[in-house]
């Protein structure tokens, strides 16, 4: 009989090789660029929220003062009624009385030889002329109006109901190296003595700011208001890509006008010489403001 052995015993298995990891779903997002400094964004904000209770707050000034007491109503200047019919030839001027006529964009100032066309100002465009309630929408939105309460939102609408606009233009340039951009906007009004209050509404906002200083002076226009961040605004936010800015607001007869100018660092010397060419293309005689 054959002697018989025992079968080996199986050799033990294997560990199992780690399994690769099972790759996501969806690609890891890539980290979030830092975001823009609160401080900076609510100096924007601030900017266009001023430049609509500057309009807006003329119609306060006049109307409401703060203390139930209207304002006196300013007695219109006599005109001739020979006054010459402006004459047909031109594209835009304006009357001895300060109404403007002629196409809105005709009335702001064209592109510059050393300028370039700037950025579009939210669906509006970069050279834009607006009806009547287009520019009423447009005075109503935006950045500054969306920080208002509804008590204040309500006024504010008020308010530029009563200014009567008749339309709006808007046009955008930007510095050839891409440092400035600026921005200038039109607005024709039915109530010329609630325009004429809004540079001063303007400087009395800005003054009760903490986030704004004076300005520069706009040449050959001493009633024009220029503002620009303050000190304190500076200094919390100390980055190396701070955006300067310069807000002015001024008016000529029936027309408002607003500039607005931001950069690392805006020649402010250039954008007041701009805002001025600007105010000279729509002086209103004797009526400049």
């Amino acid at each position: 009989m054959s002697e018989q052995h025992p079968e080996p015993a199986p050799a033990a298995p294997l560990p199992p090789e780690p399994l690769a990891p099972a790759a996501p779903a969806w690609p890891e997002p890539e980290p979030a660029p830092p975001a823009r400094s609160k401080e900076r964004r609510d100096l924007l904000v601030a900017g266009a929220l001023l430049a609509v209770a500057a309009l807006a707050g003329a119609g306060y000034l006049l109307f409401g003062r703060g203390g139930g007491e209207p304002a006196a109503k300013a007695t219109p200047s006599a005109v001739s009624s020979a006054a010459p019919t402006p004459a047909a030839t031109r594209a835009y001027g304006v009357t001895a009385g300060g109404t403007h006529y002629g196409d809105l964009g005709e009335l702001l100032l064209p592109m510059q030889p050393s300028l370039a066309p700037g950025p579009d100002d939210q669906q509006y465009g970069n050279d834009t002329v607006l009806d009547a309630a287009q520019a009423k929408s447009m005075a109503k939105g935006g950045d500054g109006a969306s920080q208002l309460t509804a008590k204040e939102r309500r006024q504010v609408d008020a308010e530029l109901d009563a200014m009567h606009i008749k339309g709006s233009a808007l046009r955008t340039f930007r510095r050839q190296d891409g440092s400035d951009t600026y921005e200038l906007t039109i607005v024709q009004v039915g109530n010329k003595l609630a325009a004429g209050a809004a540079p001063e509404a303007f400087r009395k906002l800005s003054e009760r700011s903490d986030v704004f200083g004076k300005g520069p002076a706009v040449p050959g226009h001493p009633h024009a208001v220029c503002v620009v961040p303050g000190p304190s605004t500076k200094k919390a936010d100390d980055r190396l890509d701070w955006l300067d800015a310069l807000y002015c607001q001024a008016t000529e007869g029936d027309l408002m006008v607003t500039f607005r100018v931001e950069g690392p660092a805006v020649d402010r010397s250039a954008a007041v010489a701009l805002m001025a060419r600007q105010l000279d293309r729509i002086q209103a005689p004797g009526e400049g403001v």
